[in-house]
């Protein structure tokens, strides 16, 4: 065995020997100024859709239970299926025209998702599938009898060994940009190779942009260790990566990748949420990497993981910390955080609940 393959697989050995089961909560009682709602399904990511009375919930697919896509309102908690559920109406503009078809329906894998406006009119909603393809789905969002539903529209397949985690809309409505976490099926598994760029912080991945008439390329400047949430500032001209391990944000502009700048938070950063007072919210788990791996082991409940979130001044690339708990009780390992008037709405990518509690937008 080569040193480099030894070394490999002793770092391997020794992280997912200490990978035993996160703690969980199942009580479903209020603590710490943390409200838990009940009911979900490894609600990884959420957004808000127009007129914020409703998120939409993207559901993670776990073990061989499908994963789905929801609406929540916020006012009284009533839920209604988005995807699969939704009707299929294929049109022109909306994605790739190398499209090979709708989703299966049965195996679809949500994970990512983001809203967007089009130009032409009409509100889309953007969501990475890891189900019988790796792609980005493209629905038309609507309402019926006061409740949103969706039409799937289109796609676009991403290029090969690419496993998207998170995207977001440019400000045009017809591209996006999307985090390239590592390699395609790295999904939460760790491969020795992996594991030793994990380890020594080499990069793993990239942000990737599409548009209609540049298809695919790299983001200048977005190389990082586990590339996680993504967004694009109002007038696109900057994207923000949050990197996982090193647990930092990075900022580059996004036609050339010039002008890096970079902050570092209290958590290894996931997803990215924009306040109307113009900062940028990110939440993450505070405990180490093998912490949040052992979640992937909880049977029910939450995974008691600390958690943060911190809102970020996009322009001084400043950071106030906004929450940060133990994961003891009510809910634990947040993955994002979404304000909605003075509450922040809390997702995790494992368990059984989203959460809300309080915050104050910024005068």
């Amino acid at each position: 065995m080569s040193l480099r393959n030894l070394a490999a697989a002793l770092a391997t050995t020794l992280i997912l020997s200490a990978c035993g089961a996160a703690p969980q909560i199942e009580s479903c009682e209020a603590a710490d100024g943390v409200t838990p709602v009940c009911g979900f399904e490894s609600p990884e990511d959420l957004v808000t859709l127009p007129g914020a009375a409703w998120l939409a919930v993207s559901q993670m697919r776990r073990g061989d239970a499908g994963g789905n896509v929801i609406a929540w309102r916020v006012s009284d908690g009533e839920k209604t299926d988005l995807w699969p559920g939704g009707a299929l109406a294929p049109a022109a503009g909306w994605g790739d025209s190398y499209c090979p078809g709708p989703p299966d329906e049965a195996g679809f894998a949500p994970h990512g998702i983001d809203v967007f406006t089009r130009k032409t009119g009409g509100t889309g909603l953007l969501v990475i599938n890891h189900g019988d393809r790796e792609a980005i789905e493209f629905f038309e969002l609507g309402v019926a009898g006061g409740r949103p539903i969706l039409w799937w529209r289109g796609c676009v397949v991403v290029p090969p060994d690419t496993w998207a985690n998170d995207v977001a809309a440019l400000p045009d409505g017809h591209g996006f940009v999307i985090s390239n976490m590592a390699p395609h099926g790295f999904s939460g598994g760790l491969k020795p190779g992996l594991t030793l760029r994990i380890l020594f912080r080499r990069p793993t991945g990239f942000v990737y942009e599409w548009t209609p008439a540049g298809a695919w390329r790299e983001v200048p400047g977005t190389a990082g260790t586990l590339p996680n949430g993504v967004a694009v500032s109002a007038d696109g001209e900057r994207v923000f990566v949050a990197m996982s391990t090193p647990r930092k944000i990075v900022s580059v502009n996004r036609a050339d990748g010039s002008d890096p700048r970079s902050l570092d938070v209290p958590m290894a950063p996931d997803n990215f949420a924009w306040a109307d007072d113009g900062r940028l919210i990110v939440a993450g788990g505070a405990g180490n990497m093998t912490s949040a791996l052992g979640c992937q082991k909880i049977s029910a409940g939450a995974c008691g993981v600390a958690y943060a979130v911190s809102a970020i001044d996009p322009d001084a690339m400043t950071a106030e910390t906004l929450l940060e708990r133990d994961g003891g009780s009510a809910f634990g390992m947040a993955s994002v955080a979404v304000p909605v008037d003075n509450e922040l709405i809390l997702g995790s990518f494992i368990g059984d609940r989203i959460a809300r509690t309080g915050f104050t937008p910024r005068p």
